[in-house]
C-alpha cells in the first residue's frame, strides 16, 4: 500500500476487474485511471488523481492523501461513491457526471469544484464533510449549469475537534442545488454564504450543529428560496447580518423566525427579498436591549410580505 509508484505520463492507466474487485494503493498515478470492477478503489499519496470513466456494479472509492482528485469523464457506483481529499480539492470536468446509484455521494475535502454542465448525483445522501482535513471550512464552487442532486444534501462545517467553519456555495448566481427533501447546513458559528443560481428543497441551519452562525445569506436567481428552520444569528455580543435575496421567486419561511437579537451587543441587520413576494414569516427580531437594534428591510417585488411580528 503507498509503496510503489504507478507513472504512466501522458497515457491511460486502466484497471478492469469486471466482476471482480479492483483495489489501486500506490504513491502516484501520472496518467489517467479508467476501469471497471465489482467495488473500485484507488488510493495515491502523492500528485493529482485523474480519474474517469470508471463503473462499478458497488461501491466507487478515490483517495488523495495529498493532492487533488480530477474526474475527467463519467463515474458510475451501483451504491456509494466517496471522494477523498484531505489537503487538495476535488474537481468534477464539465460535463461529467458522478452517480451514486444506490448508496451516498460523501465528499471529504475543504474545496469541491464543478464546472459548466456537470453533476452529482445520488439516489440517497449527498455529503460535503471535510473530515481529515486541517479546517471545517467548506468551499464549492458551481459553475454554469453544474448541479448537485440528492435525496437529502448536508454540508457539515463542525466537529472532529477543529474551529467552525464557514461555507461558501457560489457561482457566484450561478449552478444548481437539488434536494428531494432538505438541504442541511451545519456550521455551529461560521459564516454562510449561498449565492446559486436555484435552490430546490428546504433549507435547514444548523439541524445538528451547537450555536447560530455570525451571518446567513442566500442569493438565487431563479425559484422560491424555502427555509425549514429559523434563520437566527443572534448572539450575547454584536448579532450578525441576514440576508436572503430570491431574485426569481418568493422567499418562503415557512413560518419560521428571523432573529438577529443581541443580549449585550448590537442587533444585526435582516434583509429579505422576493420578486414574488416574502410570505409565511413567523417573528423578524432585531432587538438589542443593551445595544443598538438592527435594520429591518422586507421587499416583497410584485408579491405580498407576510410576517407574524417585527420588534
Amino acid at each position: 500500500g503507498g509503496a510503489g509508484t504507478l507513472d504512466l505520463a501522458g497515457t491511460s492507466v486502466t484497471a478492469n476487474g469486471g466482476g471482480n474487485n479492483v483495489n489501486i494503493d500506490v504513491d502516484s498515478i501520472s496518467g489517467n485511471l479508467t476501469g471497471t470492477g465489482d467495488n473500485f478503489s484507488a488510493t495515491v499519496n502523492n500528485g493529482t488523481l485523474n480519474a474517469g470513466p470508471v463503473t462499478s456494479n458497488q461501491a466507487s472509492s478515490f483517495t488523495n492523501s495529498t493532492g487533488n482528485i480530477n474526474f475527467t469523464a463519467n463515474i458510475t457506483a451501483g451504491s456509494s461513491l466517496t471522494a477523498q481529499a484531505p489537503q487538495g480539492a476535488v474537481s468534477v470536468n464539465s460535463g461529467v457526471a458522478l452517480n451514486a446509484n444506490g448508496g451516498d455521494a460523501t465528499f471529504n475535502t475543504n474545496t469541491l469544484n464543478v464546472a459548466d454542465g456537470g453533476s452529482v448525483s445520488t439516489t440517497t445522501n449527498l455529503l460535503v464533510d471535510p473530515t481529515g482535513t486541517t479546517s471545517n471550512n467548506i468551499n464549492i464552487n458551481l459553475a454554469g449549469t453544474a448541479n448537485l442532486n440528492g435525496n437529502a444534501i448536508q454540508f457539515v462545517a463542525n466537529g472532529g475537534g477543529l474551529p467552525d467553519g464557514n461555507i461558501n456555495i457560489g457561482g457566484p448566481g450561478t449552478g444548481t442545488i437539488n434536494s428531494a427533501t432538505f438541504i442541511d447546513y451545519n456550521l455551529g458559528t461560521g459564516n454562510l454564504g449561498v449565492d446559486v443560481n436555484q435552490i430546490i428543497g428546504c433549507n435547514r441551519i444548523n439541524p445538528a450543529a451547537a450555536g447560530n452562525p455570525n451571518s446567513i445569506s442566500f442569493t438565487t436567481q431563479t425559484g422560491d428560496i424555502n427555509f425549514c428552520t429559523d434563520l437566527n444569528t443572534s448572539q450575547t455580543g454584536n448579532a450578525g447580518p441576514i440576508t436572503v435575496n430570491a431574485n426569481g421567486g418568493a422567499v418562503d419561511l415557512m413560518n419560521n423566525n428571523v432573529i438577529a437579537s443581541s443580549t449585550n451587543g448590537d442587533g444585526g441587520n435582516v434583509n429579505l427579498s422576493g420578486s414574488t413576494g416574502v410570505s409565511n414569516g413567523g417573528n423578524i427580531n432585531t432587538s438589542a436591549p443593551n445595544g443598538n437594534a438592527g435594520s429591518i428591510s422586507l421587499n416583497g417585488g410584485t408579491g405580498d410580505i407576510t410576517v407574524l411580528d417585527i420588534n
